[in-house]
């Protein structure tokens, strides 16, 4: 047990980790290092959150989901981070969501010049 986990716990979100990180467009240290360190953290805060909203078994499932959390959790802080950096983006984004934002339909086609029938 480390941190009130088993080992194949870890080793889930250390190799979705490392899956998400090696399929990543980035590759230096840092970026890498940053990845690795958002994907476990919130991988290890949001697993047992989500068993119990899903009133899933942790016996069997804590792994997966954990797994499935570290391999999201990079993409989902990033966005987050850009909507606080871009807050039209996130309002254009929920004003989609919500219906009221769709882009107008296309204009009818125009008939040709010269009436187009005899």
């Amino acid at each position: 047990m480390f941190f009130g986990h088993d080992l194949s716990f870890w080793i889930a979100l250390f190799g979705a980790a490392l899956v998400r990180v090696l399929t990543s467009p980035f590759h230096s240290i840092l970026r890498a290092s940053a990845q690795v360190f958002v994907s476990v953290f919130m991988a290890w805060l949001l697993t047992d959150i989500a068993l119990a909203q899903a009133h899933l078994d942790p016996a069997i499932y804590k792994a997966p989901v954990g797994g499935l959390i570290a391999l999201t959790a990079d993409g989902i802080v990033r966005m987050i981070l850009n909507w606080a950096a871009n807050p039209a983006d996130f309002l254009t984004m929920l004003q989609r969501l919500r219906g009221g934002g769709a882009p107008p339909p296309p204009a009818p086609p125009t008939p040709p010049a010269g009436g187009g029938g005899k």
